[in-house]
């Protein structure tokens, strides 16, 4: 845009012509605006791209007018030709952005074709029809370019819209496998607990009937609010390795550090949950695996994770960043 005014505005200031475009100064003053005016278009060429080449194009005939009253100066029409690569951009942009309309290139030719008609000898309507001709060769040619550049870039999102869709499925499916798999980690957990309170009744051990049956309820509490969700619905199972599909949701990030392994159902939950207090648009949740267990770190309040930490047998530490949550490997009976 700025180089589209300084070229010919330059042009006009160096002129050794008398008298020079920019000699007076309202005449300097209408022909400077006529400039702006006519590279501003270029700002918004891809949002809107024919009417942006439709308003450089009605300045341009403003232009001429202008100097067909003598209001702009002898000779400021020259001037077109240096600053006419704007409409050789726009022409291209409605190729590669707009709709396939062949009038475009074949009108920035014919209006292009004007400031020069003066200059020429022979019947003024031949010489316009030969320059036209001759404007028309790059403008076919910027908006072909930009034909093939939008027809390559069409074809570009359809395969990303198609990779997406299959993305989705598959990850549909194994949301669909992974509540499957955690709820029947979690089936099995309650019934070993609820085996260890029937074998503590019958040692009379009523403080471990207590935890027993403490743990017990907790587990089934997880299976019960696992099993209300709606598997074939848009939420990542409650698993370590979505952790990264909730983050992409709520415009975050997510890093897995250590070797990944499968980790006990009520501890991939855990893991889960807490990711989910961690998670807040633009930050990163880092989850690292370590021998006996794994570590999640993000920017949250302790207190909003020291309640499911303690829960899983977890510790919460606080740091310069925000907080770095510890869950041992075996879930707390």
């Amino acid at each position: 845009m700025v180089l589209a005014v300084a070229l010919p505005g330059g042009t006009g200031l160096l002129s050794t012509e008398v008298p020079a475009p920019f000699a007076a100064p309202a005449s300097g003053g209408l022909l400077l605006t006529l400039l702006v005016l006519h590279a501003l278009p270029l700002r918004w060429r891809r949002r809107m791209p024919r009417l942006s080449l439709a308003a450089a194009q009605g300045v341009l005939l403003v232009w001429l007018g202008c100097d067909a009253a003598g209001w702009t100066g002898p000779g400021s029409a020259q001037l077109v030709l240096l600053c006419w690569w704007v409409e050789l951009t726009l022409v291209h942009t409605v190729g590669a952005y707009g709709t396939r309309g062949w009038p475009a290139p074949v009108a920035v030719a014919a209006l292009g074709a004007f400031p020069l008609v003066d200059g020429l000898t022979g019947p003024p309507v031949a010489v316009w029809a030969t320059l036209t001709a001759a404007f028309a060769v790059p403008t076919v040619s910027a908006w072909a370019v930009g034909l093939l550049v939008g027809g390559r870039r069409r074809r570009l999102r359809a395969a990303a819209a198609l990779d997406r869709d299959r993305l989705d499925r598959d990850a549909t499916a194994a949301a669909r496998a992974e509540r499957g798999r955690i709820a029947a980690g979690l089936r099995r957990t309650a019934r070993s607990h609820a085996e260890a309170v029937v074998r503590a009744a019958d040692e009379r051990r009523l403080d471990l009937v207590l935890a027993e049956a403490k743990a017990g309820l907790t587990a089934l509490r997880e299976l019960l609010d696992e099993l209300r969700g709606d598997p074939a619905g848009d939420d990542p199972p409650p698993v370590i390795a979505a952790i990264s599909a909730l983050a992409a949701r709520r415009h975050a990030a997510a890093r897995y550090t250590g070797t990944r392994r499968p980790l006990p159902a009520a501890v991939e939950v855990a893991a889960y949950r807490i990711a989910d207090a961690l998670v807040t648009g633009g930050t990163t949740v880092t989850v690292a695996y370590l021998p006996g267990g794994l570590t999640l770190s993000g920017v949250a309040e302790a207190r909003k994770v020291r309640a499911m930490a303690d829960a899983a047998g977890g510790t919460v530490t606080e740091t310069e960043d925000g907080v770095r949550v510890w869950l041992p490997e075996v879930f707390p009976a």
